[in-house]
């Protein structure tokens, strides 16, 4: 899940990219803060959720060697 989150967050920041040079209109600020605000947001959900499956593991009892992949 937090791949997923971290691959959707890569794209939205690629989008507000793209959006800045293409969109020639006065949204144009409105749409990249948006995409660039949710790509971040994404990011720090994506690892909080790393951490959390991290300190589940160590809970549960496996070794950190096993948590890394």
């Amino acid at each position: 899940m937090n791949i997923l989150l971290t691959i959707v967050a890569i794209i939205s920041l690629i989008g507000g990219l793209v959006a800045s040079f293409v969109i020639q209109s006065d949204i144009r600020v409105e749409i990249v803060a948006t995409c660039w605000i949710g790509g971040f947001l994404l990011m720090g959900i994506a690892r909080i959720l790393m951490r959390l499956q991290r300190i589940e593991g160590l809970l549960a009892g496996r070794s950190p060697e096993d948590l890394s992949e």
